[in-house]
């Protein structure tokens, strides 16, 4: 009887302990950070990341607000002084917040295009409770693309989406909804949920995170209310018309580079892309290590691959 209470009682003990631990991995997957290194999070924290990266100097945005069906995201509108019908939506990464937008927006300002960027829903001044790792984020960036189209004017095939990590996941996802678009070019993405989750757990928990992880991503979508396995760039890349450019450091230890690998190949299909750089460059950092290279992949791509639109 003593031996079954003792088994009893470890039983509960470890049952107690998955579900503590899988909730708290769950939080750390849908909720967003609240600091990306370059201040906090919220009304000043968007104040100081208007400043655009040190490459350019913008002007001063147009304040914008974007109706996404549940939420209303919080953005701004970079009008080029160039005469342009093009356009670009640029996605930041983890932290939400735009100003990881704006890090890639040199290449497209140089060349004309006017820029959108918008905090994703849970961050910044945007609404949403929860990150949804592109499985409602991709419906958020086409309400930003017909937000160009119904305030600008422009032309949704002259309209381009690129971010970096988790928005470029959110680029590709995009094109589970939308097949009019100029490009797709995404910096450093995951190739699912499912696997990025592992990549990260295995850090926290190491080997243990084959163990948890399930019960971390079921909780993940009932909180959050998505689909797992719905959330794969891998999945949705196949057999798509949109050019897509993938970008990738070698040396990125964050989000390895085989997760481009694995889109690329999955793709199947010469629409898309993969570059790899060997620039010394870590996670979204290409553009950072060697900005000449960087803008003369980027605009090259777009020159090739997304000619039939020029």
């Amino acid at each position: 009887m003593l031996i079954r209470k003792i088994a009893i009682s470890i039983s509960a003990f470890l049952f107690a302990a998955y579900l503590l631990t899988s909730w708290v991995l769950s939080s750390m997957i849908i909720l967003p950070p609240t600091d990306d290194g370059d201040g906090p999070r919220g009304e000043r924290g968007n104040q100081e990341r208007q400043q655009p990266t040190s490459r350019i100097e913008l002007p001063p945005p147009e304040a914008i607000k974007i109706e996404a069906g549940d939420v209303t995201l919080d953005g701004a509108f970079y009008e080029n002084p160039e005469p342009s019908d093009l356009a670009v939506i640029l996605l930041p990464g983890r932290s939400g917040t735009r100003s990881g937008g704006l890090r890639l927006a040199a290449p497209f300002w140089e060349s004309g295009y006017h820029v959108l960027v918008y905090d994703l829903r849970a961050a910044g001044k945007s609404g949403g409770s929860f990150q949804t790792f592109g499985f409602l984020d991709r419906h958020d960036a086409s309400s930003a693309v017909d937000w160009l189209h119904e305030n600008k004017g422009l032309d949704p095939s002259r309209i381009g989406i690129a971010g970096g990590s988790y928005g470029a996941a959110v680029a590709i996802q995009t094109l589970a909804v939308r097949d009019d678009l100029y490009f797709v070019i995404a910096d450093s993405p995951f190739s699912d949920l499912r696997t990025v989750v592992n990549d990260y757990g295995r850090r926290i928990v190491g080997p243990f995170i084959s163990f948890i992880s399930p019960g971390a991503i079921w909780l993940a979508e009932s909180r959050a209310g998505i689909d797992a396995d719905d959330v794969s760039p891998m999945r949705i890349a196949q057999g798509k018309a949109t050019p897509i450019l993938l970008i990738h450091g070698i040396e990125d230890r964050q989000t390895s580079s085989d997760h481009s690998k694995r889109i690329h190949t999955k793709a199947d299909s010469e629409n898309v892309r993969l570059a790899l750089t060997d620039w010394g460059a870590g996670h979204v950092s290409s553009i950072r290590h060697d900005y000449k290279k960087y803008k003369e992949m980027v605009l090259g791509f777009i020159s090739e691959y997304a000619k039939d639109v020029n």
